[in-house]
């Protein structure tokens, strides 16, 4: 299976988060970068993100679409 697959992404992300809630870990942005795999291609995950969030898995996020469709995290 690919790592990089919608459900294996999804997976990771709500497992660290669920760790984080549970405070058996705490949250390090490099440590999520990295189990996220967050390099490999930034532009799927915030698409995986903005999936994750119309499902109702997480909630929060204000995402939206720039110049030329391009998804961002506004902050």
């Amino acid at each position: 299976m690919p790592t990089n697959d919608y459900d294996v992404i999804v997976f990771k992300r709500l497992v660290y988060y669920y760790a984080c809630l549970k405070r058996t870990t705490v949250f390090k942005q490099s440590e999520f970068d990295l189990i996220t795999k967050k390099a490999d291609n930034e532009e799927y995950l915030l698409y995986v993100l903005e999936m994750m969030q119309d499902e109702g898995l997480i909630k929060g996020l204000t995402l939206t679409r720039a110049w030329g469709q391009v998804l961002q995290v506004v902050r």
